[in-house]
């Protein structure tokens, strides 16, 4: 599959930034479990062959309070710039629900970064910069009022040993308790996927540079977990051509806690 149609996936009148995928990374994105190959929907031109537009959809179980319905996540819907005002898009979401429905699945789940009628549910993500000097000398960032560089590098500073004792890399032994903290912290929720253990980024299940990892706490008992957070690594963040304004970035999928350490956490901090 090619790659060079969706490393402009994100791109807006404001800012050039846009996230570079590799051919690997969209295999393991558009390749899960039950993949449906004819719901990786491409248009391209008759004569040159080039793609034009996209979009995706993979298979997923939602629960929707305590009833499990079959879905499809749709993805990766993009059409190439000078084509936007031919309405492609909507007949690229037509064509992939006739494809989604003729397997007896009638429901999907899309997210946009965009104010989209009637949405069931919101999410807010934030920043954490490791490497400000760069994220400022991208232009992703900008300095705060009153802030130096010297500052901002010092104020954004990790220790050079992790904080929390105990914490050390999520390993395949340790999926089928992260799988348990899922499940429990999903239950919280009246709309949530229904996660397996294929879904815990761990040694064993795929290329770790592509699907992520995690980190977790152990218990004083053996073979306990306390907390685990799980995260997947984005592809570059482009913002020109020059190799020097690459960036790579991680998102943070999951901080999970046990239910005995949540609530020790509750008592000692009311408030949040």
């Amino acid at each position: 599959m090619p790659s060079g149609k969706l490393s402009q996936w994100y791109n807006s009148r404001t800012r050039s930034y846009r996230f570079c995928y590799s051919p690997a990374f969209l295999r393991w994105a558009l390749q899960p479990p039950g993949t449906k190959l004819d719901w990786l929907l491409g248009v391209r031109v008759r004569a040159s062959r080039k793609l034009v537009g996209f979009i995706s959809g993979v298979p997923a179980d939602i629960r929707v309070d305590k009833r499990v319905i079959p879905m499809v996540e749709i993805n990766f819907l993009c059409v190439h710039k000078k084509l936007r005002s031919k309405r492609l898009a909507p007949v690229l979401i037509k064509e992939i629900t006739r494809r989604v429905n003729l397997h007896n699945i009638w429901q999907a789940a899309y997210t946009a970064g965009t104010i989209i009628p009637k949405p069931f549910a919101t999410c807010r993500y934030w920043h954490r910069s490791l490497n400000p000097k760069k994220l400022i000398d991208v232009q992703f960032s900008r300095l705060a009022p009153r802030m130096t560089l010297a500052r901002t590098i010092k104020l954004y500073k990790l220790p050079d040993t992790p904080a929390t004792p105990g914490i050390r890399p999520l390993a395949l032994p340790d999926v089928p308790q992260v799988t348990a903290l899922l499940a429990e912290y999903m239950a919280r929720f009246r709309v949530a996927p229904v996660l397996s253990e294929q879904d815990v980024p761990a040694p064993g299940h795929g290329d770790q540079r592509l699907c992520g990892g995690g980190q977790c706490r152990q218990d004083h008992r053996p073979g306990v977990l306390l907390h685990a957070a799980l995260h997947h690594p984005r592809p570059p963040g482009a913002h020109g051509a020059a190799r020097r304004l690459q960036l790579l970035h991680s998102a943070w999928r999951h901080a999970l806690a046990s239910t005995d350490v949540g609530r020790s956490h509750s008592r000692a901090h009311p408030r949040l």
